[in-house]
This record gives C-alpha cells, structure tokens and sequence, in this order.
C-alpha cells in the first residue's frame, strides 16, 4: 500500500551512493531500532517500553529545531514535555521496583 506514495521516476534517477545511503538507513538505523525495541521486552514491562517508545515524536521535534531550524508551536511544546514526563515518571517507577 505505501508504494503507492513513492514517486518512481525519482528513485530511478538517485546515484548508487544515493541509493546505498538509502539501504543503510533502512538495514541499521530502522532494524537495530526495531531490534532493540524487541529485546527490551524481554527485560522490561511492557507498559514501560511502550511509554519510552513514545519519546520517538519528542526526538523528531528535537533533531528538526535543531538540524533544520524548524521552531516548534507551543502545543508541541507542551506535548513534548507531557511526554517527557511521563516517560521519566515510568524510568524511575521502574527502578523502584527493581
């Protein structure tokens, strides 16, 4: 279903280095990510895993103010740092616990 949004007259026109880039971030940055996601299931609850997986939009927004100059609106703001929270909050509920 997502083929359809690839613009194919593009991709067939990338360099090979383009395209070797492309494998790369797709092999180790989208498998080691979902990699370590599957593993930390083994050690953690999974309420806790998927409250630490919530902070990926939070990183997105950090890395686009801070690469592309992109300011974010008050609302991310405050989603972000509701995120935040949260995920901190379950951090240390956790190692309580433990």
């Amino acid at each position: 279903m997502q083929a359809i949004f690839v613009d194919y007259p593009q991709v067939y026109s990338l360099a090979a280095a383009d395209l070797f880039n492309l494998v790369l971030l797709g092999t180790l940055s989208t498998a080691r990510a979902q990699t370590l996601l599957v593993f930390s299931l083994k050690q953690l609850p999974a309420k806790s895993v998927a409250l630490v997986s919530c902070l990926q939009p939070v990183i997105a927004f950090l890395l686009a103010w801070y690469v592309i100059r992109e300011v974010p609106g008050v609302l991310v703001m405050i989603g972000g740092g509701m995120v935040l929270s949260v995920a901190i909050y379950e951090s240390m509920q956790h190692r309580r616990l433990v």
